[in-house]
């Protein structure tokens, strides 16, 4: 549909009675010729709707003039069938005096306007037509004016939820990183307020493991085994605080690179550096520096014990040791494939400092040991996590 010009308005005329096309052809014009008004029309007329809808798909239309009653539709339903095949040419209702009522209908449901046959003159037809034609432009305006400001408002409103997913995901960043440098800080100050608490206590740990071994230095132990004993025992503790200074995480120790790096350190002890006793290492567990020192100094001592007794005279073999924690529980183990813990002895009894030591550990923890001699000597503890 194109606006108002010098060009000539098509104008599409759906009528059945002979007498009030002639009328239309009369107030606007001969069929096919042009009228001397200033504003033209072409005039096509249809007497059945199916006619007409034909000519509406194959003519460029500017306006249609239908008559609801017709051969082949009657009613509102006709102008129903013809505005679904329209495209928004703009529609103006031919009404009997008898019928105005669908006319107001058929207004109600989209068409432009409605003339009452008979009734209107040859310029109130031509105003009428030219009325429909200049809403349906103005309708069509203010759509396409809404549309385009329903999309401006889409893309803002896309453009401020970008920017507000961005600011979204700066403060997200921001509180992350207030969040870190507060767990920082918070962990640094509980480091300086233990620091002095662990020191003193791995000292009295130190004093107390001297003590005890000042009663075997009486009892006739050599005095080199008793100091490379207690240097051993001292040397887990060290590597607790030093594993500690290389991690990222102070309050944290991983088992496997701890349990490795103390029984490593062992066999170096005890010369094993060759291939005759093997070391392998299983250990998934994250411990505090509280449980890692008893933990490692129960290690130290049943792995020196493997070593000093169950491979005599160059015997061959493994020592394993496991740690896996799993629902706050934590289960670690030390096994080695020797000759054996001696079947007379009580592990719980033993007058070895080193048993003692490892039995005072394990209820400091608030653990249970288990010992299975199957296939050698196997040491299974249990304690919860804290």
């Amino acid at each position: 549909m194109k606006p108002l010009s010098n060009e000539p308005i098509k104008v599409l005329l759906i009528e059945d009675n002979a007498g009030d096309a002639m009328l239309m052809r009369k107030a606007l014009g001969d069929p096919g010729a042009l009228s001397s008004a200033r504003v033209q029309f072409y005039l096509i007329c249809a007497e059945r709707l199916s006619v007409g809808l034909k000519l509406l798909a194959a003519e460029q239309i500017d306006i249609i003039l239908l008559d609801l009653s017709l051969p082949d539709s009657e009613g509102l339903a006709t102008f129903l069938r013809l505005r679904d095949c329209a495209h928004g040419v703009p529609v103006v209702i031919l009404s009997a005096l008898d019928d105005e009522t669908v006319g107001m209908q058929a207004l109600h449901e989209g068409a432009q306007d409605y003339l009452i046959k008979g009734q209107a003159s040859a310029d109130s037809i031509r105003r009428v037509i030219q009325y429909a034609i200049e809403r349906k432009h103005s309708q069509d305006a203010l759509r396409r004016a809404h549309e385009e400001l329903e999309l401006r408002v889409q893309e803002r409103t896309m453009d401020l939820q970008r920017i507000n997913e961005v600011l979204q995901a700066e403060m997200a960043e921001r509180r992350r990183v207030e969040e870190q440098i507060a767990a920082a800080l918070y962990e640094k100050t509980v480091l300086l307020k233990e620091i002095h608490h662990r020191v003193k206590n791995n000292l009295q740990i130190i004093s107390s493991l001297l003590t005890l071994q000042s009663h075997h230095i009486r009892d006739g132990k050599g005095p080199f085994d008793v100091v490379r004993a207690s240097q051993q025992r001292i040397r887990s503790m060290a590597l607790i605080h030093e594993r500690l200074y290389q991690s990222e995480n102070l309050s944290k120790i991983h088992a496997e690179e701890y349990l490795r790096m103390l029984a490593e350190n062992i066999f170096v002890t005890f010369g094993m550096t060759g291939s005759r006793v093997s070391l392998t290492v299983d250990a998934v567990a994250s411990w505090t520096p509280e449980t890692a020192i008893p933990c490692g100094l129960i290690v130290n001592e049943l792995v020196s014990n493997s070593l000093k007794h169950a491979f005599p005279h160059g015997r061959n073999g493994r020592i394993h040791i496991t740690a896996h924690c799993k629902d706050k529980v934590c289960a670690m183990s030390v096994t080695d494939d020797g000759e054996g813990f001696p079947p007379h002895l009580n592990y719980r009894e033993t007058e070895s400092l080193g048993m003692q030591l490892v039995m005072t550990l394990v209820d400091q923890l608030g653990g249970t040991i288990e010992l299975r001699r199957t296939n050698g000597t196997a040491f299974h503890t249990t304690f919860p996590m804290k």
